[in-house]
């Protein structure tokens, strides 16, 4: 495997779209979301470890319409001490066109101090030979 993880295939809907009958831009963060969790399991770990997003650039390269299958794949780019990145690329499944992509940057956070915290070894040791050199979109 290339370090890209197929993280969720999904259909857009003609209640997803806008007046203008694209895939409301709004939408595009809920399917990258729903992929991202799945990355993690995919990568090895639990989704219980606490996390919060800290930054999300979301890139719109060519618009779905309704009726388009889209199919996102997910790599990690970045392992820090306290900070994860990792970036999505949403493809038209039936064609293979880039439709859009989003980098995310997550915080490891302690829940009872309310701050970041640092890396749980585990999650570390997990991803760190996962992590791709990542090529421009």
């Amino acid at each position: 495997m290339d370090g890209w993880y197929e993280t969720i295939r999904g259909v857009v809907a003609p209640w997803n779209c806008d007046q203008f009958g694209h895939l409301n831009v709004r939408l595009y963060g809920h399917f990258f979301d729903d992929a991202d969790y799945h990355l993690w399991t995919m990568s090895g770990l639990a989704q219980s470890i606490p996390r919060v997003v800290a930054k999300t650039k979301l890139n719109i390269v060519q618009e779905l319409k309704a009726g388009n299958l889209l199919a996102i794949k997910n790599a990690w780019t970045h392992v820090g001490t306290k900070s994860l990145h990792h970036v999505g690329r949403m493809y038209d499944a039936e064609t293979g066109t880039l439709s859009a992509s989003q980098e995310t940057i997550l915080v490891t956070f302690d829940e009872e101090k309310r701050t970041s915290a640092p890396m749980p070894e585990v999650v570390r040791q997990t991803l760190t030979p996962l992590v791709i050199k990542l090529a421009e979109v």
